[in-house]
């Protein structure tokens, strides 16, 4: 009796164990794909100011054509 309580508890922590790793797997690579993203929209701000600026560049040029 007391066997085989011992045994269901070792497999419990068995499970217990390898379910933890897989949420600890699962919370690094959610922080890994976070990273990526701010990294993509950093980059994404980025090109985006320099379109803004490109657009001003060439609206000043077709003003100058236009007048």
């Amino acid at each position: 009796m007391i066997h085989n309580i011992t045994q269901q508890i070792t497999a419990a922590l068995e499970l217990q164990s390898r379910t933890s790793e897989e949420i600890n797997r699962n919370i690094v690579n959610i922080q890994n794909r976070s990273e990526e993203t701010a990294t993509a929209s950093r980059a994404t701000a980025e090109s985006s100011a320099l379109l803004r600026k490109k657009i001003g560049t060439t609206r000043g040029i077709v003003r100058q054509f236009s007048s």
